[in-house]
This record gives structure tokens, sequence and C-alpha cells, in this order.
């Protein structure tokens, strides 16, 4: 047994190793390799559908820059621009992707209106953009909050997934006819303007103005606060929340509540209070001392 094991493996060396003069079979054409193709990556993100559904609840024009921190393989800039009318610029980290983009952003015929650019979308400069999507994960999006809260109120803030810890979204959206989505959702985000401190209110009812004294504490667009006229107990603020650069609450008052509503400007608030029946208009001065 040992000895045909061995003989064959001397037969298959002779034949492997044959010297010059002996024949070999001819060998077997070699199949020809096929020119590699390069392969996109796999789609990520929101679908179509989502995008289009959140970038509606944020009102996005042609008035808008939107910045897609994470933009994958560009489908949210150019949703923003061929959908909305929207500039848009998309940052991607991997390099791939950013070349996919712009291959599709040219296909999309979306021409000067988007802009792709390989970077890291933590370090992207923010203060230009109206509307932000961010497609980030849980952490990094809560590292950002300061400089998210700091942008210009009214700036509109869009993620998928993942929240933004320890701010309520302004507005939650769910696909129900989306198969592939029924358990995701995406956010919605206004950041708020800074209304927080003293605010002395006028009221401009008859010869003399009509004085109140406003004490608001805030948490991003929930507000809570006191109101004081001259003589009297402070009373609670109701139903107060700040959205963008406006700000709606409900106040006391000797025929019942008023609804006051207005426009915030820095340390200046003006708008109108109405009971239902009547409306006059106020104006607030935020105490800088």
């Amino acid at each position: 047994m040992l000895r045909a094991v061995v003989g064959a493996l001397v037969v298959c060396v002779t034949v492997a190793y044959a010297p010059d003069g002996f024949a070999q079979a001819p060998a077997e054409p070699v199949p020809a390799i096929a020119e590699d193709k390069p392969i996109e990556p796999k789609e990520s993100g929101p679908s179509d559908a989502m995008i289009e559904a959140l970038l509606t609840a944020a009102r996005v024009s042609k008035r808008d820059l939107v910045l897609a921190l994470g933009s994958g393989e560009g489908r949210i800039p150019i949703v923003a621009a061929t959908k909305f009318g929207a500039r848009a610029i998309g940052v991607e980290r991997d390099a791939q992707r950013v070349e996919v983009s712009r291959k599709r952003a040219l296909e999309a015929g979306t021409g000067d209106r988007v802009i792709f650019r390989a970077g890291d979308p933590m370090q992207v400069a923010l203060d230009d953009a109206t509307v932000l999507f961010a497609l980030l994960a849980p952490v990094p999006f809560a590292q950002m909050r300061p400089r998210l809260q700091s942008l210009r109120p009214g700036t509109r803030i869009l993620g998928y997934e993942a929240g933004i810890e320890g701010w309520e979204p302004d507005e939650t959206l769910t696909l129900d006819d989306a198969p592939e989505e029924k358990d995701a959702k995406g956010m919605l985000w206004i950041v708020p303007a800074r209304v927080a401190g003293m605010w002395q209110l006028k009221l401009a009812e008859g010869r003399a103005p009509h004085e109140l004294t406003l004490s608001l504490r805030q948490r991003f667009q929930r507000v809570e606060g006191d109101v004081r006229a001259a003589g009297t107990q402070d009373e609670s603020i109701k139903n107060a929340i700040v959205r963008g650069d406006r700000i709606s609450f409900l106040l006391p008052g000797e025929a019942g509540e008023r609804a006051f509503y207005a426009l915030v400007r820095g340390n200046t608030m003006t708008g109108v209070a109405t009971d239902g029946v009547r409306s006059v208009r106020f104006r607030a001065d935020r105490s800088t001392k």
C-alpha cells in the first residue's frame, strides 16, 4: 500500500517537471478576466420619501441653503435642489461616496446649486446654513448640541433615527405607507430665540400704556415664568413656547386670559395681544443688568 502511494507521487512530480524532450499535455486556456468596475457604496440613511417629507416639514424653498452632514451618496442635497429649488452642500468622510454623489448631481442636472465636499462633518462651519440635515450617530449629535443651540433663531435642524440628547424635537415624522421605514422616524428641531430673563412689557391701551413685568425661564423651546402688574402678586404664564424667532404665551387678564404673539429680536419682542374679541399691540424690552 505504501509503495503504491509513493509511486503515484513520483509520477505526479515527473509530469509536473518533465525535462526538455518529453511531451506535455497542452495547458487549458485561462479565461479572460473581466475588467474591474468601480462598485458604488451601498445606499445608507433615509429613503427618498423620508428625505422629501422632512424637507417639506422644514418648509425648504429656493431661499434656503441646506447643509447635509454625513451626506452619504448625495441623495439629500440632490432632492433639496431638484424638488425644492434650494442650494445644498453635502459633507461626507468617505471619498468614494463623494465621487458617487458628484456623478449623481451631474446626472440630475443640479448645476451649481449642489456642492459635495470630502471632510469631517463635525468640523464644518454651520453659520451659513438655514437648514441642517444631520445623519449622525447619537453621540456625535449630542456633542454638537452647543453649536446647534447657538445657530441663528429659526434655523431648522433635521435628523433621522438619532435624536439630540435632552432636546425634544418640534416635530416627529413617521411614514406609515412605507413598509421599509414603518419603524423609522425623522425629526425636526427649530432653533429657538433666547428669551430667558426679566422683561418690561407695555400694552398700548388707552392714553397710558399698561405695564407688566415678565420673568421668563427657558429650556430649549419650552418656557415658563411669572407675570406681575404694579401692586399685584405674581401669576404664572401659561402655554409659553418659542418656535424660531416667534414666542407665544397666555397671560391672565381682568376679562380672562389673553394670548400674546411676538417676534423676538435680541432684547426686544414686539407683537399683538388678543382676548379673542379685541387685539392690542405690545412691546417688551429685556433688562440687560
